[in-house]
Order: structure tokens, then sequence, then C-alpha cells
């Protein structure tokens, strides 16, 4: 199956600026190294997310499960509780919500996963796109090819068997303010 670059593009960073960051633009359409390029991408956008929350959305929904009478979301510092929708389809109103927690409290609770819509925290873009970007370039590392023509570059194949990688430092300081909390 041949791959085709994204389109429209409406990731938080797109191919086209993650490309013409790694200064190889043309690359964001190439069939041959527009794959690998996405795939850095993706991965970088995804770690960036789990590690802040979601970025570059008005609104996410959350399925929770309660804990007692309480709905605890995986986020922090939340502009809005938008909704809450019990598992049998009905639009209930809570008794308190704590944004900066994330804890909506219910006054009675049913079985099953509540979806909670909320309007996450808004984080600095362009220190989250530098980011995202710093991390991506990480994890594509072009190199020159052996047998290649002078001057050009080919994608870097870890064939180490090797898992993980390390998250640059600059990157590591730009999240680290707005961290999501870990248990």
């Amino acid at each position: 199956m041949a791959w085709t670059p994204p389109d429209p593009d409406e990731r938080f960073v797109t191919l086209k600026d993650f490309a013409d960051y790694l200064k190889v633009a043309a690359w964001a359409d190439d069939a041959s190294n527009g794959p690998a390029l996405d795939e850095a991408l993706n991965s970088a956008i995804s770690w960036c997310e789990g590690a802040v929350g979601p970025l570059g959305v008005d609104e996410v929904t959350y399925r929770v499960e309660p804990r007692g009478s309480s709905l605890l979301l995986p986020a922090f510092d939340l502009q809005e509780v938008v909704s809450v929708v019990s598992p049998s389809g009905v639009e209930v109103t809570p008794t308190s919500v704590r944004l900066a927690a994330a804890i909506v409290t219910l006054s009675s609770v049913e079985a099953g996963a509540y979806a909670v819509t909320v309007r996450p925290r808004v984080l600095p873009a362009d220190s989250m796109r530098l980011a995202i970007k710093l991390v991506g370039s990480q994890l594509f590392t072009p190199r020159r090819g052996a047998g290649k023509q002078a001057g050009a570059i080919t994608p870097v194949a870890d064939t180490s068997g090797k898992t993980g990688f390390a998250i640059p430092n600059r990157a590591a300081e730009i999240v680290a303010p707005y961290l999501l909390p870990t248990i």
C-alpha cells in the first residue's frame, strides 16, 4: 500500500512544520522518507500529550468509572466541566467540581463509565510545539547512507532490539512545569 501524507494535517504540529524544522521540507510529501518522518512526529506528539495532556483541542471527553461518589479525571487544572453523562446516557449535574484537581463529585452514582466532557487547561502552544519537534528530531535522526549518491540522507534504522529513547534535555525542561501528576 502506498503512503500518502496526511491531508489535511490537523495535528498540533503538522508534518510540513516538522519537516521544515528538520530542514528536510521536501520529505514531508516523499513516499520513501515521509512515513518515517510521520511516525517520528506521531510518536513525539503522543509522548508530549502523555506527559502534559491534550494539546490543541477545545474539549476532551474522558470515560471514567466512579470512585465512591467521585469521578477522578486523568487531567488537572481544567478550565471547565462541560457535561457529565451517566452510563445510562442521562446528563447529570455534579454536586461539586474541583477544576484544579479534576475531581467531579456526584450526589449518587451508578455502576459503569461516565462520559465527562471538559475544556482542558491551556498550555503555551509555541513551547509545546518546540518540545514535540525536539523529541521528534531525536526519534528521526538522518545519516549519510553508504552507497548512496553524495549528500543523500536516509533515516536511521535501529536494529539493536533496544526499546525506548532518551528525551532531549531541552524538551524535558520545556514540559517540566506542565507535567501531569503520576500515581
